[in-house]
């Protein structure tokens, strides 16, 4: 099995974490947990505006996997 960390430049880069992981064999993208910060690590806005922000990155790391939202089976949320 192959596995390819996905850290997309328009989004914060950590050395600690990547945004997700592609397992290549059977095709499983895992998305690492997402928050409101943007790829300079900023904090905007409200409840709302961060949840659109990492809701926005999860969109990212789907697209830099080549899936989309379509593609999602499990996610979980916590406040």
């Amino acid at each position: 099995m192959t596995i390819t960390h996905l850290n997309p430049a328009s989004m914060q880069q950590s050395q600690a974490f990547s945004q997700g992981v592609v397992a290549t064999g059977s095709r499983t993208v895992y998305v690492g947990g997402q928050n409101g910060t943007d790829a300079r690590g900023a904090i905007e806005g409200d409840l709302v505006v961060q949840t659109q922000q990492a809701l926005r990155n999860l969109l990212t790391v789907l697209a830099e996997a080549g899936a989309s939202q379509e593609d999602v089976c499990h996610m979980t949320i916590y406040l």
